[in-house]
């Protein structure tokens, strides 16, 4: 077996001087980016190198093969993918709580109660004022506190529709009426900044390929590269998949899906391409936001946002569950107003002409009055007339307001005759939002023996038949009608309470015959607001629980995904963190190393020289 020279020694202490030498680089390029966000922890491997001689015919014999010292054989970067997978998946859910908990939290501090004076407050003193008036129905002073009262009510309605608009304004605006593009609010920034970070993980993986096609390690911008990954969780949930080539041997090209949808694509020839991100908005065309879409497009892929609300993945929806409550929150108080409007208005309604036939108006910013269900709580005013002359506000009806705020609505029927061959009473609902306008309510003669009744919700026709002249001679009492009547609303879903009135108190056949004429017909109905049977209080009170029952829950949400987030990137920083006890620990057995290669290389050195200047000729 042939010797490997002279200075194979040498070579062997070289190498190993190389070899700490870069190690102690990298153990100093770990502990200045101790405190890098992002950075992960890199390691010199250490290898033998190929030992001498090779295998071969005409290696000859010999004891063993000589080593040849160390090299390094990779920079290698410390990453768990698993953990990786599981911080973006973290942030995702994270991201969804917060940016709706920050919404939530601006939304709830538009209403002031319990502590602020608010609409609640507002609200009562409104009635309150009603009640006064109603036992003074004369007293200017109380028209005075009347109109007043109900400014401060429509000023707020106005103020907190205002506020609630400038919520939903600020997460989307400027929306292209012919494409449905956003253009603008938190969702056009949020689409911005998505393409913004897709653009830097494109390039940045096209070096990466680069770098891998030299055959090199590019760890800082695998760093980077995962770091804008995390950042791109924050908007949705990603999947990101690494390609291999035909040895399985990783290229550094990576596909990345935003919702399930391709959003960066790594070709077979190692092209990346990339989608862009557009939010659009389906407007559904039904005076109100709440079947409206917020639509992501990536590509020619569709996501629709409003159908992912309760999913709980990235701010994007997370943004778009708090405009959805907002929303339904202001369509709640635009149906309060135009219910409370309709319903003051029906019963305020002056006998004089000449008087304000309205106390409240809804009018856009032209000053025109608006009708229908296009009206909203930043519409509602009092009308000037009752503003600039307080003294004209006519008070008959003041009761009837008042009661309102329970939840109480008066019908009053006109009189009427009873006669042989039955009666008919004809009334109409005071309330024109409610459900009873233009009811008529008709007792005839049958032959029937019991009272019945029957519901036309089409018609809005209540009859009721009663047997008016059996065979007996007997016929329906005032407490038979009231059972009837109460049945056939209760039946609706309505709860009534009903006070009939005749002459010499009870019906008999010989009232009958004697055409004894109604006294009274008083109806109180409940639910005349459309508000489920609540009083205007208690629905207001809902409103406000419910917001901060969701807000609060949000809230709670927000932190525990965030003590989830924490604990699994703890976890990612304790596999890919540099420590610097580790690494001080580290160089200085790589500074050891470093001296002991040179002390090799020293000892060499003397050999050599003891060889070729102390050898005799």
């Amino acid at each position: 077996m042939s010797s490997p020279g002279t200075f194979f020694g040498l070579e062997i202490a070289r190498r190993g001087l190389a070899a700490h030498q870069k190690s102690l680089e990298i153990t100093g390029h770990n502990i200045a980016n101790a405190n890098t966000p992002g950075y992960s922890r890199q390691e010199a491997v250490h290898t033998a190198g190929i030992p001498y001689p090779s295998p071969g015919s005409n290696s000859g014999t010999s004891p063993g093969q000589l080593g040849s010292g160390v090299e390094i054989s990779e920079i290698r970067r410390i990453r768990n993918e698993y953990l990786d997978t599981q911080v973006r998946d973290s942030t995702s859910a994270q991201s969804y709580w917060e940016s709706k908990t920050e919404i939530m939290e601006q939304i709830e501090s538009i209403f002031p109660e319990p502590d602020g004076r608010g609409i609640q407050e507002v609200m009562l003193n409104f009635f309150s004022d009603w009640q006064d008036l109603n036992n003074a129905p004369q007293d200017d002073g109380i028209k005075v506190a009347v109109v007043e009262s109900g400014k401060e009510l429509a000023r707020l309605f106005r103020d907190t529709h205002n506020q609630l608009n400038n919520v939903d304004k600020s997460i989307i605006s400027n929306i292209d009426t012919s494409t449905g593009l956003v253009q603008g609010g938190k969702m056009y920034d949020m689409a911005q900044q998505v393409n913004d970070l897709a653009t830097r993980l494109k390039d940045i993986t096209e070096s990466i390929i680069k770098v891998k096609r030299e055959g090199r390690q590019p760890n800082d911008l695998l760093d980077k590269r995962d770091a804008l990954l995390e950042d791109l969780s924050q908007f949705g949930p990603i999947k990101v998949q690494g390609i291999l080539d035909g040895q399985g041997a990783e290229t550094g090209g990576i596909n990345i899906s935003l919702f399930g949808k391709s959003l960066i694509h790594t070709d077979a020839n190692l092209k990346v391409n990339q989608e862009q991100v557009k939010v659009t908005y389906n407007d559904q065309g039904d005076n109100n936001k709440l079947n409206d879409d917020v639509i992501v497009n990536i590509g020619s892929n569709v996501v629709n946002l409003t159908d992912r609300i309760d999913n709980g993945t990235g701010k994007m929806v997370g943004t778009v569950s708090a405009w959805s409550d907002n929303n339904n929150l202001m369509h709640e108080l635009n149906s309060m107003a135009r219910s409370m409007g309709d319903s003051v208005n029906a019963l305020y309604n002056p006998a004089d002409e000449n008087l304000p036939q309205y106390y409240w108006v809804f009018e856009d910013t032209n000053g025109s009055q608006i009708t229908g269900n296009d009206r909203n709580a930043g519409q509602i005013y009092v009308q000037q007339d009752l503003i600039d002359t307080p003294e004209n506000l006519d008070g008959t009806e003041a009761l009837g307001v008042a009661r309102l705020r329970n939840q109480t609505q008066v019908l009053t029927g006109r009189e009427d005759d009873i006669n042989g061959s039955g009666w008919n009473l004809s009334i109409t609902a005071d309330n024109e939002a409610s459900i009873l306008e233009g009811f008529t309510f008709t007792f005839k003669s049958d032959t029937t023996s019991a009272i019945s009744t029957s519901f036309n919700e089409g018609t809005k026709t209540l009859e009721i038949e009663a047997d008016w002249d059996n065979s007996d001679g007997h016929a329906p009492t005032l407490t038979d009608i009231e059972t009837a009547i109460n049945q056939a609303f209760s039946d609706q879903g309505y709860s009534a309470t009903i006070s009939l009135g005749v002459d010499g108190g009870n019906y008999s056949a010989g009232d009958i015959d004697s055409a004894t004429s109604l006294a009274s017909f008083d109806i109180q109905l409940q639910d005349s607001l459309n508000l489920s049977g609540s009083t205007l209080e208690e629905s207001y009170q809902g409103y406000i629980a419910s917001l901060g029952s969701k807000t609060k829950s949000a809230q709670n949400m927000s932190q525990n995904q965030h003590a989830i987030l924490d604990q699994i990137t703890s976890l990612q920083q304790s596999a890919s963190g540099v420590s610097l006890d580790e690494e001080l620990s580290r160089m200085i057995q790589f500074q050891y190393g470093y001296q002991a290669s040179a002390r090799v290389m020293n000892v060499v050195d003397g050999i050599l020289d003891t060889l070729i200047n102390r050898m005799a000729v």
